[in-house]
């Protein structure tokens, strides 16, 4: 799977794709197919090193906290049925900038049938996106790493 990470902090340049294993659902959790990340400003200033005594994170990181996309895989406690469906969610803090995220399943809203991935907002988006737009992790990966 892959990730973008914020290798250190700083601006956008310092956002990494990397290689990371796949995540593995736990107890009351699901693994989600991202087909759009959230991506919020806050994460952007957090990335350049404002806050830091109200935001801890450290880097390496893999940042965002929600995704739009599908269910893979669940664990033990969560209902089989969720698998193949599209859902939106949080991930927590982190995780959201990547192919595959881990997500609470008790947090998992299933996405409507017919409505594609255009209409699945997870958020307002900075940096040269409109707000509202979402992030297609997966062209923005192939386009960094080039296939």
């Amino acid at each position: 799977m892959r990730a973008v990470e914020v290798a250190e902090l700083g601006g956008p340049e310092v956002l990494v794709a990397r290689e990371a294993p796949d995540p593995v659902a736990g107890p009351g959790q699901a693994v989600v197919r991202v087909s759009v990340a959230h991506v919020l400003f806050v994460e952007t200033q957090i990335r350049s090193g404002w806050g830091r005594e109200y935001f801890t994170v450290e880097p390496p990181y893999v940042p965002g906290d929600g995704v739009a996309g599908q269910v893979m895989s669940v664990g033990d406690g969560v209902e089989p049925g969720w698998v193949g469906r599209s859902v939106v969610t949080r991930t927590g803090e982190r995780g959201a900038y990547a192919e595959q995220a881990v997500a609470q399943a008790e947090g998992l809203m299933p996405v409507p049938e017919g409505l594609g991935p255009a209409n699945r907002r997870v958020g307002d988006a900075p940096g040269g996106l409109v707000a509202g737009d979402d992030v297609d992790v997966h062209r923005y990966l192939d386009r960094v790493l080039g296939g």
